[in-house]
Parts: structure tokens; sequence; C-alpha cells
């Protein structure tokens, strides 16, 4: 189990929800679970490919970047994991 922190910009694709408790013990897991739960908020962060948007950023609980091409690396048990968007302009 791990949980999933939503950007603000996000919350209305998971029912305003600013956290998800998910059953996933990998990124490959979260991905699924996000698919048949909530496809909105997949729809968002997921490109067709079903990888993680180049604008989307994922960090774990300890501040390091996951790496999103690793999608079997092991969560750790309740793990919580950060979602981030790129930002830009000026």
């Amino acid at each position: 189990m791990v949980t999933l922190k939503i950007p603000k910009i996000l919350e209305s694709c998971c029912g305003g929800k600013s956290s998800l408790e998910m059953d996933a013990t990998s990124l490959r897991q979260l991905i699924a679970r996000l698919e048949s739960d909530y496809p909105k908020l997949y729809a968002s962060m997921c490109s067709e490919s079903g990888r993680p948007r180049r604008h989307i950023h994922l960090f774990r609980g300890d501040g390091s970047l996951l790496n999103v091409d690793d999608l079997d690396a092991a969560f750790k048990p309740r793990e919580v994991i950060f979602v981030f968007q790129a930002v830009s302009g000026g």
C-alpha cells in the first residue's frame, strides 16, 4: 500500500481528493490501479504508452526522484509518492 499525493490542479480528476491510498507494490501496479480506478487522473498523468507523461515527476517521500523507466521497482511498505507537474512560463 502506498499513498499518492495529488497536486491541487489534478484533484478534480479524482473526486477532489488530495491523496489516494493505492494497493500497489510497484510503479507498474500503481499505473494499472490509476487506469482502472481513476481514469481521468490516469489520462492526465500517463501517455498512450502507459508511462508517466514527460511533464509529470514522481518523488518518493525521502525526496528522491522515482525512476519512471523502471516500472517494476518495488515501493517500500506505506511509502508516500508525490506527483509534481513541470511548470514553465515567464
